[in-house]
C-alpha cells in the first residue's frame, strides 16, 4: 500500500508544481518590458551595455609609477578580484572606446597595520596594467 500512496503523492506534487509554475509564468507575462528602447540605446553608458562585465573596472589606480607608465601607453586599474585578462581588456575597450594591446594582472597583497599592540591587515586588491595600441589615450580621473 505504501508504494501506491507514494506514487499518488508524487503525482499530486507534480500537479501542484505545474500550477505554481503556470501562475509564475502568467505573473511574469504581466510585468512591463524593461528593455532599453531603440531610440535610447545609444545614450546608455558603456558600463550598462556591457552587462555582467560592467563592474570589472572598479577605479583607476594612480601612483607615481603608474603616472610614468602613461607615457608608454600603459594605464593601471583596480579590478574585481575574480576578473581575468580577457575580461579586463574587453571592459576597457567597451568603457573607453580604445584598442587594447596587452593586459597584465597582479594580485596586490594587503598590508599589515598596527594600532598599539593590535595587529590587523588591510584587504588586498587586484590590479591590471593595460597597454593601449600606439596613438591612443584615455583620461583616468
Amino acid at each position: 500500500m505504501s508504494l501506491v500512496n507514494n506514487f499518488f503523492d508524487k503525482i499530486l506534487r507534480k500537479k501542484e508544481e505545474r500550477k505554481r509554475r503556470d501562475a509564475r509564468a502568467d505573473f511574469d507575462a504581466s510585468e512591463p518590458d524593461r528593455s532599453i528602447p531603440a531610440d535610447r540605446e545609444s545614450t546608455v553608458t558603456a558600463s550598462h551595455a556591457e552587462g555582467p562585465t560592467g563592474d570589472i573596472l572598479l577605479s583607476g589606480h594612480q601612483t607615481e609609477k603608474t603616472a610614468d607608465g602613461a607615457s608608454f601607453n600603459q594605464y593601471a586599474f583596480v579590478v574585481r578580484t575574480g576578473a581575468n585578462k580577457f575580461e579586463v581588456g574587453r571592459a576597457v575597450e567597451n568603457r573607453y572606446g580604445v584598442s587594447v594591446q596587452s593586459v597584465a594582472v597582479l594580485n596586490m597583497p594587503g598590508k599589515e597595520r598596527r594600532r598599539g599592540r593590535q595587529i590587523g591587515r588591510r584587504p588586498g586588491f587586484k590590479k591590471a596594467i593595460v597597454k593601449l595600441k600606439e596613438g591612443q589615450k584615455i583620461e583616468i580621473i
